[in-house]
């Protein structure tokens, strides 16, 4: 875990933030001061810094849980789309995460009680859809969510979606040009890294 400079703020994160350099540098203006150099503390002075607004400024794909020891509350956040994993399990004032379900079944107090239902949605569509999961009591983090956990109780509030009431009227040409910048800046934040790059090349007949 990650925290800040008090200790009064400390996070768990699995994922990466594209622009967290910039942030950083945001933070630093701010008064901010960093011990490491990693994106998971850039989160927890962006969360000291706007609070849960701190969301508004991330790009990236991501898992967060932030202790806030000030306010006695744990915070939980997942990307706009779900890639990381965020899975939990919440009952009589016990509550327990992790970015799988494996250790959560390692945890005495937390029942193993297969969900048929999920497992015939599973053998039927492939997926298991919304929030269920293979277990009756282990529940999948919402995508694009916020959560709340203080007081043996979990809020839950969505911090975005998909705005389908934009009708844009663009040349194909514009549509091409726009999608190709996107594509190319999407690639570039990507390539940020300490190490050296690889790529992973298939194909076939």
């Amino acid at each position: 875990p990650i925290h800040n400079e008090d200790k009064s703020l400390w996070i768990v994160h699995n994922g990466e933030i594209y622009n967290f350099k910039e942030l950083r540098q945001t933070l630093i203006k701010k008064g901010h001061k960093f011990y490491t150099h990693t994106d998971t503390e850039v989160i927890v002075h962006a969360y000291e810094e706007y609070g849960v607004d701190c969301i508004e400024h991330f790009n990236g794909m991501f898992a967060i849980v932030i202790w806030d020891q000030k306010k006695k509350q744990l915070l939980l956040v997942r990307d706009r789309l779900g890639i990381k994993p965020l899975y939990y399990y919440l009952d009589n004032n016990f509550f327990a995460f992790s970015s799988e379900i494996r250790p959560l079944l390692k945890i005495r107090q937390i029942p193993k009680q297969i969900d048929f239902e999920s497992l015939d949605m599973y053998l039927t569509l492939r997926y298991v859809p919304g929030s269920k999961t293979m277990f009756q009591s282990i529940y999948s983090f919402p995508p694009a969510t916020l959560g709340i956990f203080n007081y043996g109780q979990l809020r839950l509030e969505r911090y975005w979606q998909v705005d389908f009431s934009q009708k844009l009227k663009l040349k194909d040409k514009d549509v091409i040009e726009q999608f190709s910048c996107l594509l190319e800046d999407s690639v570039k934040l990507r390539m940020i890294s300490d190490v050296p790059i690889g790529a992973y090349l298939s194909g076939g007949l």
